[in-house]
């Protein structure tokens, strides 16, 4: 805020939080002893600050405010509304808890500026909040503030003035009322597992030795690491610890022809709702295309636009070396897409250890029906153990949001109660409105080819029929998805 303010004049900074002893006790406080301590050095960092205003100012078109508004009435966003500047900051402090009119008020006011920036603090308590959806705008740039990164507490000093040391961070380690975390034999990437260099003390007398491996619980997540706990209580299939770590790992790619690719077409239906595209090949998850509007279209149109996503996709994936594919389609909306696929005789013949175009029935029955309750919760289940392995390239916005935080419960089946997958519509109601598409059709690229057909045998010619069954297809045949590879 001061640096904005002194070096872009004539210039307007606004700062607001969910509370007034927010805005005026925690950010400006911080704030005043930061120009205090510039004085003492003789910096005049912000110029015009009032002695108990929030507020600095030295024109009626350059000055700096906190202040915090309401939606009284509706009108929230329509009071917060009114400046337009060349230069123009916003600050939120706490932006979890600011309501969703504010972060409406400020879109609208960031029309025409020169230079606009807009910085959003938090500890990230959930997945889904305004401010993790403003994570992912194309031209955010997001930092993670990290204990385990500040100098106070890794070096062991207090180089910071006022800043979290270690013996505090060793104290949270072991608060387990409050923050916590639980010793654990190894790392797991699910659950953000770190080790320390030093001896931490252990509550009771003695110490952890360094190198002993901690496993976060929520609080510790969002309040020292600066990570949003995903599922609220291990209620989802996937983690977000699991998604972070696929977005770094490194794969070795599979030997030269003998590589597999897996397509998953997941349709839209209705409203807002999107078709998505996603490969799976060479240990890689990829996001291939998003097709808009397509339930708008005449059934020839929408199914072209699908085939015609699909067939450069697979073109993709053949010149990558893959010579097996396997393409599932969202049964219900994907039939005619499925139909033209199977008669797309050049994609046949672009893999010659095999072509499959599945239709899958999200509420068919599962491999598994002593564990799951129908066969998308059993995607959703496996899609997390095939990521323990692979990589996510460049993720489109809300793939994450989709895959931690669909949740699952338990329904009753016969004798036994199975998992069973929160239907598309609990999901919408939590997330204003928005469909899982790029999450189910990640899933459907995802899932392992033994959920959708009888083992293919490990052998050449059991492949080769697998292939005819395909190419019966154009000949007038009965096409049955009998086979799949290993």
């Amino acid at each position: 805020m001061a640096w904005f303010y002194r070096c872009f004049q004539p210039s307007v900074v606004q700062s607001t939080a969910n509370s007034i002893q927010q805005v005026r006790d925690t950010l400006w406080k911080d704030l005043r002893t930061h120009v205090t301590n510039a004085r003492q050095r003789r910096r005049q960092v912000m110029p015009g600050l009032l002695p108990r205003d929030m507020r600095a100012e030295q024109a009626a078109n350059h000055f700096a405010m906190g202040f915090t508004t309401n939606d009284s009435g509706g009108t929230g966003t329509e009071r917060a509304q009114g400046q337009h500047n060349d230069f123009h900051l916003w600050v939120f402090e706490e932006a979890e808890g600011i309501p969703e009119f504010m972060y409406d008020a400020v879109k609208r006011q960031f029309t025409g500026n020169t230079v606009r920036l807009w910085l959003l603090i938090a500890n990230p308590k959930t997945s889904s909040s305004t401010f993790q959806e403003m994570k992912l705008h194309p031209m955010a740039r997001v930092f993670r503030l990290s204990l385990l990164h500040f100098p106070n507490v890794w070096n062991g000093t207090s180089e910071v003035p006022g800043g979290t040391d270690r013996n505090t961070f060793n104290a949270w380690i072991e608060d387990q009322r409050t923050f916590g975390c639980e010793v654990v034999p190894e790392h797991d990437e699910t659950r953000h597992t770190f080790e320390v260099p030093w001896p931490v003390p252990k509550a009771g007398g003695g110490f952890h030795p360094p190198g002993t491996v901690f496993a976060p619980k929520r609080g510790f997540l969002y309040g020292a690491l600066g990570i949003p706990p995903s599922g609220g209580g291990g209620d989802t299939f996937i983690s977000a610890g699991r998604f972070d770590a696929c977005l770094t790992r490194e794969v070795e790619a599979s030997p030269a022809g003998r590589a597999s690719g897996q397509i998953g077409v997941d349709c839209s239906r209705f409203g807002d709702d999107a078709g998505t595209v996603y490969s799976l090949a060479q240990r890689t998850l990829r996001f291939e295309e998003a097709i808009q509007g397509a339930q708008e279209l005449d059934e020839i149109s929408r199914t072209d636009r699908y085939v015609q996503a699909v067939a450069k996709a697979a073109w993709r994936l053949a010149a990558q070396g893959v010579t097996r594919l396997s393409v599932r389609v969202d049964a219900g909306y994907g039939g005619g897409i499925v139909d033209a696929l199977r008669k797309r005789t050049e994609l046949t013949d672009l893999f010659p250890d095999g072509y499959v175009v599945h239709e899958v029935a999200f509420g068919s029955t599962p491999t598994d029906p002593d564990q799951y309750a129908d066969l998308v919760t059993e995607m959703y289940a496996l899609a997390d153990e095939v990521l323990s392995a692979i990589r996510i390239e460049h993720p489109p916005l809300l793939l994450k949001r989709d895959l931690t935080e669909r949740k699952y419960g338990y329904v009753t089946k016969g004798d036994r109660d199975v998992r069973k997958l929160e239907k598309k519509d609990s999901f919408k109601k939590r997330t204003k409105g928005q469909s899982p598409d790029d999450g189910d059709g990640a899933v459907l690229a995802l899932a392992p080819e033994r959920l959708f057909g009888v083992p293919l045998r490990q052998d050449r010619s059991a492949e080769v029929a697998a292939s005819l069954t395909v190419q019966s297809v154009d000949e007038g045949g009965e096409y049955r998805d009998l086979y799949s590879w290993p």
